[in-house]
């Protein structure tokens, strides 16, 4: 069998069966990760503690240090 003539057989066989046959399926070894991204209210928590860090560690004393406010952001 020639070439040409495997690709005529394989396409008179795809074009017979119902389009939905010729669907393929979803690979079921793919789990979904909980992974979140980093949103602007996330990095802006994440700076505010860092700097908060910063502060008490070199004994810089803070008025106020946004933390709760930031949560709610």
């Amino acid at each position: 069998m020639t070439h040409q003539a495997r690709l005529q057989t394989t396409r008179s066989k795809i074009t017979a069966q119902p389009p939905s046959s010729r669907r393929h399926g979803a690979h079921t070894t793919v789990q979904p990760k909980a992974i979140t991204f980093p949103t602007d209210a996330k990095l802006l928590h994440a700076a505010i503690k860092g700097l908060n860090r910063l502060a008490r560690k070199h004994g810089v004393k803070l008025r106020q240090s946004y933390l709760r406010i930031a949560k709610i952001a």
